[in-house]
């Protein structure tokens, strides 16, 4: 009699094979990508306090974009260094959101947010 098939698989845990990712460093040519960093530009508002206190700094957020549309644990994976960066940057995902294009599954996303004064 042959074996039992192992019960062991090279497969990723479940659920785990439904999710993408976007970065930008992989993802700059993806029509998709650029759709999402276009709505986040389209809602990037430089919080008035951090522009008093002269603030600047690039905040790496990331977060779940389910296919369903809504966005889930936005966190802030490097610090600007400024919490009301950072605060703002979270915000600015949750404002952008509606704006985001319909995806085909569900993604974790990576992006940094720069907040420059000129």
């Amino acid at each position: 009699p042959s074996p039992a098939p192992s019960k062991t698989s090279s497969l990723p845990p479940s659920g785990a094979e439904t999710v993408g990712e976007f970065n930008f460093s992989t993802s700059a040519g993806d029509e998709r990508f650029a759709k999402i960093q276009r709505a986040i530009q389209k809602h990037h508002k430089y919080p008035k306090r951090a522009q008093k206190m002269r603030h600047q700094g690039v905040v790496e957020v990331s977060f779940l974009f389910k296919k369903d549309g809504s966005v889930r644990d936005v966190k802030v994976i490097k610090s600007s260094g400024f919490e009301t960066l950072d605060e703002a940057a979270v915000e600015l995902i949750n404002r952008a959101a509606p704006d985001f294009p319909t995806l085909d599954r569900d993604y974790v996303i990576k992006i940094p947010v720069s907040y420059k004064l000129t």
